[in-house]
């Protein structure tokens, strides 16, 4: 009897060890396949409701039913005798819940499979995290620094080096206001879409306005300095080598020297005239931000974008003592995104001297008549020529100049040593790129014969 019973209790024992492990084991596989399906719920499953004169409670079961949600809300909290006339095919969760508790002003939260219905929660409901690109219009690059804020909000965000953006929104019923400088400001009101592609369009007016000053850019609106500002494109059609000749006659109070008109020959520049009889007066140039020492007049003029000329103390603002005589800022083209584009370019001319330039010069003919008319004059009324006739002893014209006719036209020496030169340029420019890379390549030959 003793031993039976050892027995049952070492029996039992062990019964109840393995009892323990499969509810162990038991609850493992549960919560594994909890997670699993848990994961397939989503509040944009998609239910059928054919509800007529019902209540929110029967919209409620509807949903657990066809969903395999389950809803909770506080009874004291929730009218379930709240009237639902809904009938829709193919409705997600979300929107049907959305439409119902628009009017009871209740929300909701899901949490894996469980609905959470409150008031509570009303207002951060409808908070929708959409996101989007801003491009422009005209070549499809990203606008880096545009300006998104939701209309009547305070609540806004900027795009990316890449044009995206994020923004929640507070509802369904909101207006995007979308800005850049240099293009005009888009509207765009929100249709549910959890992606949005803008596209600004360029303001021409605005971008004329953009200058470029020691600091990066400015409004010409906002500036208080005395700069002046033109575009390389409004000079393109100037057929010259050099850029510098171009600016001559376009930029106030800008003079351009040029000391000899040999080809390739560098030019000075003085702003406002000359400071000092005894220090440089050359300005300081800055080429993409670089200061340079030394002659800029053999940068290609394609591949220049834009020239401002700082004239007073907004140039020494920034670079101090250098810029006593005023700062030339010298903006360079850069790559954009988008197609490769290739642009070739060339002019022909001929570089003649102007009529006005040329001096009246005698040739040889006019020459000795009018050496021959000096020495007659001096004979009548002086009496003395420098020359006498050694068959008479009396003063006489010198016998070289005594027959003009006998020389003829002479040589044409002005025109001996001056011709009319010709002048070739030929310009080719490759640009293109894409989010990550830009490429810009510009190429030049230009070749100006001497006109002497």
């Amino acid at each position: 009897m003793t031993n039976y019973c050892k027995w049952d209790i070492f029996y039992s024992r062990n019964s109840f060890i393995k009892i323990l492990l499969i509810m162990k084991l038991m609850t493992l596989l549960l919560i594994v396949g909890s997670l699993q399906v848990s994961a397939l719920y989503s509040q944009n499953t998609k239910i059928n409701l054919q509800i007529h004169q019902g209540t929110i409670e029967d919209l409620f079961n509807e949903i657990e039913r066809q969903s395999g949600f389950s809803i909770f809300y506080k009874s004291d909290e929730i009218d379930l005798n709240i009237p639902v006339e809904i009938s829709a095919s193919d409705i997600m969760v979300k929107d049907a819940l959305e439409k119902v508790l628009e009017t009871p002003k209740l929300g909701y939260k899901v949490i894996n499979n469980i609905i959470i219905i409150s008031s509570q929660i009303s207002n951060s409901i409808q908070q929708q995290k959409i996101t989007g690109t801003v491009t422009d219009a005209t070549n499809s690059e990203p606008i880096i620094g545009a300006n998104i804020i939701i209309e009547g909000t305070t609540i806004g965000t900027v795009s990316d080096a890449d044009g995206k953006f994020t923004i929640e929104i507070p509802g369904q019923d909101v207006v995007l206001i979308i800005s850049f400088m240099g293009f005009n400001t888009e509207r765009v009101t929100y249709t549910g879409h959890a992606k949005v592609e803008i596209k600004l369009v360029p303001d021409i007016t605005k971008l004329e306005e953009v200058v470029v000053v020691g600091y990066g850019t400015q409004k010409r609106k906002d500036m208080t300095g005395a700069i002046s500002n033109i575009k390389a494109e409004n000079l393109k059609e100037l057929p010259l080598v050099q850029f510098t000749q171009k600016l001559q006659g376009k930029v106030a109070g800008l003079q351009i020297i040029q000391s000899n008109g040999r080809p390739g020959e560098g030019v000075s520049f003085r702003i406002r005239g000359s400071g000092s009889l005894s220090s440089s007066n050359v300005p300081l140039i800055v080429v993409d931000g670089f200061p340079i020492v030394g002659e800029i007049s053999n940068i290609n003029p394609d591949e220049i974008e834009s020239f401002s000329v700082l004239k007073d103390a907004s140039a020494t603002a920034l670079y101090g003592s250098r810029a006593a005589n005023g700062v030339i800022l010298v903006t360079t083209k850069r790559g954009k995104q988008g197609k490769t584009k290739v642009e070739f370019s060339t002019n022909l001319g001929i570089q003649v001297i102007p009529e006005r330039g040329r001096p009246e010069l005698m040739n040889g003919r006019e020459y000795a008549q009018f050496k021959k008319n000096y020495y007659e004059d001096m004979i009548k009324y002086t009496g003395k020529s420098g020359y006498t006739d050694p068959s008479t002893g009396f003063p006489a014209v010198p016998p070289e100049y005594q027959n003009p006719e006998k020389y003829g036209e002479g040589t044409d020496w002005f025109g001996k040593i001056t011709r009319n030169a010709p002048v070739q340029n030929y310009n080719i420019s490759i640009s293109g790129g894409n989010e990550k890379v830009k490429t810009s390549v510009i190429a030049g030959y230009s070749d100006q014969k001497g006109c002497c």
